[in-house]
């Protein structure tokens, strides 16, 4: 059993008092914070657990036994995870910055993209600091997409030609290459399959008497000259 550091945020692992080896011999390891949303209640999280899947996060509060002892009144399940009950509060202040400037980029964006220059000197004009700014483009997914020597913003739901594959389809049945490749394959198959041609085909592939076949036909130029070489 640990207490909590001080270094709020991040990865809840570092969370423990003490040597990170601590919780990392451990198997599975259980976090107790108070419900951010309510101060009376807390919850026990799971933080590590590699022994099997983790189980839900329970809710609880503190009440008083008949001789003055405390003891637990449990509360049922909770969604809220070890990240959500031990992440740094927000600072009301910069929340409300936050969400102002939310909505100076919706409201910015909501005809289409903006030059970034011009949006920065609106966010300016409308007392919104870069720093902000940024926060609130990282939380709306806004994109920054440079055409020709102009950067612009755009918001998530535009979709740039970027986003676009020219390629777009399946590739046709690439037949044999050369001169002597046959044009219907299948039909050269048929014959086959009839006995057509005057004595039994020797080509396996579809093509009677191994003609255009690079695999079946011994005279065929590619399959000389590869042997000319050896």
């Amino acid at each position: 059993m640990r207490h909590l550091n001080k270094a709020a945020g991040g990865n809840t692992l570092y969370r423990g008092g003490g040597s990170i080896a601590i919780i990392g011999a451990a198997r599975s390891g259980l976090v107790i914070a108070q419900d951010p949303e309510d101060s009376d209640r807390r919850i026990l999280a799971a933080n590590k657990h590699n022994l099997s899947r983790a189980a839900p996060s329970l809710a609880f509060r503190l009440g008083t036994a008949s001789n003055g002892a405390a003891h637990v009144r449990w509360g049922g399940t909770s969604t809220l995870t070890a990240g959500d009950i031990l992440k740094e509060p927000a600072d009301p202040e910069q929340q409300s910055a936050l969400s102002e400037a939310k909505g100076f980029l919706l409201q910015e964006l909501g005809e289409g993209p903006v030059a970034a220059e011009q949006g920065e000197k609106d966010a300016r004009r409308a007392q919104i600091s870069m720093r902000t700014l940024k926060r609130a483009k990282r939380a709306l997914g806004v994109r920054s997409r440079k055409q020709g020597d102009v950067w612009f913003w755009e918001s998530a739901q535009e979709k740039s030609e970027e986003d676009y594959s020219p390629n777009v389809g399946t590739l046709g049945t690439v037949g044999p290459l050369g001169k002597d490749a046959n044009p219907n394959p299948a039909k050269s198959a048929q014959l086959r399959e009839e006995g057509q041609g005057g004595h039994e085909p020797r080509c396996i592939h579809g093509f009677p008497d191994g003609a255009g076949c690079y695999l079946c036909d011994p005279e065929h130029p590619y399959r000389r000259r590869s042997e000319d070489r050896k």
